[in-house]
């Protein structure tokens, strides 16, 4: 009846805590009683939309249409179960976009010139078409492993689809209880009181179904509902000596009309009126799309609700085999249906005797069909599409309400009102704009700046001398270094500048902006044109942009905006860009320090009159080392290497580096005027750990094991200085550690973007 009927969550997506498990060890026979109970209800679900599509005039195909909804829902059974790898495999003809489809089929049906059998191949051809079409589709999707991605479609709008269907569904079957009339003579239909015999009747039976499937277990409550309404229409009928022929003439049971219904030898593909099927390709396509989301919320519901993994590409690419064949023969689209599967995933059904007992009575079923499809009263069968549009608008409109934000339901909401007025395809455009919209809004209002921090407290990996340390604690404020996140879009980067704004008017000494765009994933053509409004706005006030971190592809977007100029291979939009965000503190702080107070380069013996606290002995240990002049990308000291020997830096920069995992060279530490190297493998007695090399032209003393051995030999008090030396270059090392530890430690509260 209504595939998502017995569901906890809307669209079959059962809570999956709520559901019992397979279980394997179940009975056979209570399985294969199981599968044949709701092998009862697809029949009469098949039945229903039959009706749907073969109305009015249309009637005459009723039966061969109620037969081939009940094959195709075999074929598709047959083809999940096995093929397929859903925990249960239960298919049926799908309702989804029967309240689409169905009034562009019997349109397409209606206009077909030529005998009554070409109006009803027509409306086959439709109808298979879709199937057809939407086979195509699926396959295509999974085929090309889109599954995942189709999955991303705006649950508002796939809810809003379907709480409208739902609508539309209960108008379409209120439209054959009047007769065939069309919603604008509703209003003079009703006044005949030979109407009210099949709608009140139906509308009761329709509450009826609500109430048993609420009040008394679903699927075996509804039936014995459908099993009563049966016997007492019958009874009736016999009570006032009202035979079959005189209740067709009082529309309580389909009228085949001319000589009864038409069979398959009746009807050949040439009477197809493929202008009156063209008349209805638009719907077709839109109808493949719904099909598409169906089907994806089908199966997630399943997956969710019976904990399971499913490989969704390839369950698409199965389901989109079985279309192509059911659609060949004129069914709707056919696929897994959740509500049945979840509802006998918790009966701890087995999977084959499931099939087997559901298969067992859908088979039986394509043979007397056409005779069940003339012996359900019109109450009953259009009593049922009742039924599954209100669940259907309950599901996805009602009890949607506390589970979405507001704007999320205001959608869905919006949808269905404009379903109602200006049909479902333009609402369902609507919906997606307004989706898309109200994501742009809330991405906006993310915080694109994940936190901020200073050159105070991030300091660069280079090793610096006190004096310097001690200049970058008092004026790092001047480097203010931004940790971007997520994507810069037009709404997010007015976030930036705005935030940028007011971080200036925080930190006025500010002469630098680095922008840490190492998590940052996306940069659009919007963005481009924000980040060079920001450069213009730190311009006017003196103020350098450096960009870090920027992927390859955010590069790429960026200097096709503004194509480098030569001789600025390093800027990008104008603005300095730097590999990483050390790479960018490093420079700052150099260009700070020279613009502060410029760094005059000492000389060895200064540097070990600052390191010793100006021993006197101090100049004795300079003269025991070796001066050497580095050019850029000289190795100083190798990896592995078993030397002891020490050195002292006293001009120029240096690099140590590790091996990364892809056997490139990481650099994890910079040294400069002052700093020491070499002397944890000195004092561990251990084979040298990193790389160092020369990242620019360096003068670097070296004190070898040879001179080392000497002093500790011979003479105890310079034997003393040195380790004096050496404790305070670890020890500025551990300070410099910690600083970098706290930092990345440091809880961030990240500034409240800009509403």
């Amino acid at each position: 009846m209504n595939p998502d009927s017995d569901t906890d969550d809307p669209g079959g997506v059962a809570r999956p805590s709520a559901v019992s498990a397979v279980n394997p060890q179940g009975s056979a026979v209570r399985s294969t009683a199981l599968g044949a109970v709701l092998g009862l209800d697809a029949v009469g679900h098949c039945i229903a939309l039959a009706t749907l599509c073969f109305a009015g005039g249309l009637g005459v195909g009723l039966g061969l249409g109620a037969t081939v909804f009940v094959l195709g829902s075999v074929i598709a059974t047959l083809s999940q179960t096995l093929l397929g790898r859903l925990p249960l495999s239960l298919a049926i003809a799908q309702d989804t976009s029967i309240s689409l489809l169905a009034p562009a089929a019997i349109t397409a049906g209606l206009m077909a010139s030529g005998p009554l059998e070409a109006n009803v191949i027509t409306t086959f051809a439709v109808l298979g078409l879709s199937a057809f079409v939407s086979g195509l589709l699926f396959w295509a999707v999974g085929r090309f492993g889109l599954g995942r991605i189709v999955r991303a479609f705006p649950y508002p709008v796939a809810a809003g689809f379907l709480a409208s269907s739902g609508c539309l569904l209960v108008m379409a079957a209120l439209s054959i209880l009047l007769a065939g009339s069309s919603e604008a003579e509703w209003t003079a239909a009703i006044m005949d009181p030979l109407v009210w015999t099949s709608l009140i009747p139906a509308v009761v039976f329709a509450l009826a179904l609500l109430v048993a499937i609420h009040w008394f277990g679903g699927l075996v409550g509804m039936l014995a509902v459908v099993a009563f309404a049966l016997a007492g229409f019958y009874t009736c009928l016999a009570w006032w000596g009202i035979d079959a022929g005189t209740a067709r003439g009082l529309h309580l049971l389909p009228n085949f009309g001319g000589d009864g219904p038409i069979g398959f030898g009746q009807l050949s593909l040439g009477e197809v009126d493929w202008n009156a099927v063209a008349y209805a390709t638009p719907i077709i396509a839109s109808v493949a799309l719904i099909n598409l989301v169906a089907i994806l919320l089908n199966t997630t519901g399943i997956e969710l609700a019976l904990e399971s993994d499913v490989d969704v590409d390839r369950e698409l690419r199965i389901a989109g085999a079985t279309n192509l064949l059911v659609g060949a023969f004129g069914c709707v689209s056919a696929f897994a249906q959740s509500g049945a599967n979840i509802f006998a995933g918790r009966m701890a059904a087995q999977r084959g005797a499931l099939s087997a007992g559901y298969l067992l009575v859908l088979g039986v079923a394509c043979f007397f069909a056409t005779k069940l499809a003339g012996a359900v009263p019109i109450f009953v069968a259009t009593g049922l599409l009742i039924f599954i549009g209100i669940t259907m608008i309950e599901s996805w409109l009602f009890q949607t309400r506390n589970r979405l934000r507001a704007v999320d339901w205001a959608i869905i909401c919006g949808i269905v009102a404009m379903t109602l007025v200006l049909g479902i395809l333009p609402a369902v455009l609507v919906g997606l704009f307004l989706a898309v919209l109200s994501f742009a809004v809330t991405s906006a209002r993310l915080p694109v700046v994940d936190f901020i921090t200073d050159g105070r407290t991030r300091r660069s990996v280079v090793d610096r001398s006190l004096a310097e340390n001690d200049r970058l604690g008092q004026q790092g404020d001047s480097i203010q270094i931004l940790h971007l996140q997520g994507a810069l879009f037009f709404g997010s980067v007015e976030n930036l500048i705005a935030i940028t704004g007011q971080l200036l008017a925080k930190a006025p000494r500010t002469a630098f902006v680095i922008l840490d765009c190492d998590e940052v994933d996306l940069i659009d053509a919007s963005a481009c044109a924000g980040l060079t409004k920001l450069r213009q706005l730190l311009k006017r006030r003196g103020i350098t942009p450096v960009i870090a971190g920027l992927s390859h592809s955010n590069r790429s977007a960026l200097e096709r905006w503004a194509p480098q100029t030569r001789g600025e291979m390093d800027r990008v939009l104008g603005i300095r860009t730097a590999p990483t965000v050390d790479d960018a503190l490093e420079a700052c702080e150099d260009e700070l320090l020279e613009q502060r107070d410029p760094v005059v380069g000492k000389t060895l013996d200064a540097l070990l009159a600052e390191l010793s606290n100006a021993h006197p002995r101090a100049g004795e240990l300079a003269r025991r080392m070796t001066r050497m002049e580095l050019a850029p990308d000289d190795v100083l000291i190798r990896k592995g290497n078993p030397s002891a020997d020490i050195f002292f830096v006293e001009s120029g920069r240096l690099s140590v580096l590790i091996t990364s995992a892809s056997g490139s060279g990481l650099r994890v530490r910079s040294l400069g005027s002052g700093a020491v190297v070499g002397e944890m493998a000195h004092i561990l007695d251990l084979p040298r750990s990193t790389e160092v090399l020369a990242a620019t032209a360096s003068v670097v003393h070296r004190l070898d094991e040879q001179a080392i051995g000497e002093i500790l030999d011979g003479d105890p008090v310079l034997s003393a200085l040195l380790y004096k030396v050496l404790a305070h270059a670890l020890a500025l090392k551990v300070l410099k550690a910690n600083v970098l530890i706290g930092d990345m430690r440091a809880p961030r509260a990240a500034p409240r973007a800009i509403r």
